[in-house]
């Protein structure tokens, strides 16, 4: 797998099934990315969970769903915020939901092979959990890596660590192996190197996009996003002049002609 402008896509380029949502279920652009979080979904279909974010009445959202079958389906882009994990973590995480009940439920019996008695830490009563097949979890250490790769080195955090009320991923959830398998032998980006800049400029535009590569997205609507917008007077550093566009940060580009020299 590899990501482009912040979207996943598969090894022979094809992109991981994309499901666009009401704009209410996530928000603007992420500030940075220094944590993953792993939620259940408690549900028994990959469905329910897509129907709910697409529900504009939901408010909710994470970047990724992971299925029992191990496909993966993305919501939010990488560079914008999702709606998983209250205010302060969705500013600075990457939000991956996987397909799984947690405790089972009465109306959904669970076959003896995939589930398992556990005592939960934040309870005291042994209960039944329902077990994470084996092609669902090298999925997510196979998107973990990945994303360690570009954006890390990131933290992985549960659901459970940062609400009292929450249970997630829960004790059926093989975390061990998992940040073994996530973490041995990750190669992290290298550091950005400031570059020099060639001064402020202002921005002239009543409203001007920030786009994530220097060029308007034709043919291929995922070749180029707008990941932010700025107002007009905004004071911005330009670090590179790309054609007719000004490189102001890293994969962050405006039109030149909207720009007044400062200084």
């Amino acid at each position: 797998m590899k990501i482009q402008n912040y979207l996943l896509f598969n090894d022979d380029g094809t992109p991981v099934k994309q499901v666009v949502i009401p704009s209410g279920n996530y928000g603007g652009v992420l500030p940075n990315r220094v944590a993953t979080i792993l939620h259940y979904t408690a549900g028994g279909s990959p469905i329910g969970t897509i129907e709910w974010f697409s529900n504009p009445l939901s408010r909710v959202s994470a970047h990724l769903l992971i299925t029992r079958e191990g496909e993966v389906v993305q919501f939010v882009p990488f560079n914008r915020v999702a709606y998983h994990a209250g205010t302060f973590y969705n500013w600075h995480s990457i939000g991956i939901e996987l397909d799984n009940y947690g405790t089972e439920k009465l109306s959904h019996p669970l076959p003896a092979d995939k589930k398992v008695r556990l005592l939960y830490w934040k309870q005291t009563v042994t209960k039944t959990w329902e077990v994470y097949p084996d092609v669902q979890i090298a999925r997510l250490i196979e998107v973990m890596r990945l994303l360690n790769e570009t954006y890390g080195p990131l933290r992985t955090i549960c659901h459970e660590d940062i609400l009292d009320s929450k249970s997630d991923p829960g004790p059926a959830f093989p975390m061990g192996d998992v940040l073994i398998k996530t973490y041995t032998g990750i190669v992290y980006p290298a550091p950005i190197v400031p570059t020099p800049s060639l001064g402020t400029y202002k921005v002239t535009a009543y409203l001007l996009n920030v786009r994530s590569s220097p060029s308007v997205p034709a043919p291929n609507p995922n070749s180029n996003i707008i990941i932010g917008t700025l107002k007009q007077g905004a004071i911005l550093t330009v670090y590179e002049i790309v054609g007719d566009w000004s490189k102001i940060g890293d994969s962050k580009y405006v039109w030149s002609a909207f720009l007044e020299k400062q200084s």
